[in-house]
């Protein structure tokens, strides 16, 4: 028979994945999409819920292969060109996330992502930097002849 987990354990433990997984950022907006304010206001099964859902993605993070990282580094590089990601900024993977989860964009955040979607998603960010470019291309032009 299997011992009951306290709660006090189970937030601990909800913490802790959210570190892992290097969303301790979205903890407010996912506190909000459970209706609650506090870890401690989660009913058990909206926690248990959670930490199945941290687990799943810390262990996609962990196993993910060779050809799924190297689309995520390229996928990186294009949001590096595009102005959201900044190797330097602090709430880098809070305005990645933000970004990324835009139903324009992907509606996920990446590491829900498997390859087929990373290469999608590679494939719009170089036709928005693509309009970006042209866009700079056409004011400079523009403001040449005035």
């Amino acid at each position: 028979m299997k011992a009951k987990t306290s709660p006090n354990s189970k937030i601990k433990l909800f913490h802790a994945l959210l570190s892992e997984a290097g969303m301790r950022h979205e903890k407010e907006n996912i506190l909000d999409a459970q209706g609650v304010e506090s870890t401690k206001d989660l009913t058990d099964a909206q926690l248990s819920g959670l930490i199945d859902y941290l687990k799943g993605l810390v262990a996609k993070r962990k196993e993910a292969p060779l050809s799924v990282r190297k689309k995520r580094s390229a996928v990186l590089t294009l949001l590096e060109m595009l102005g959201v990601y900044k190797a330097t900024d602090p709430e880098r993977w809070t305005k990645v996330n933000n970004y990324l989860k835009n139903p324009r964009i992907s509606g996920k955040i990446m590491y829900e992502m498997d390859e087929d979607e990373l290469t999608a998603l590679a494939r719009k960010l170089r036709a928005i930097h693509t309009a970006q470019v042209k866009k700079i291309q056409e004011e400079k032009y523009t403001a040449n002849l005035n």
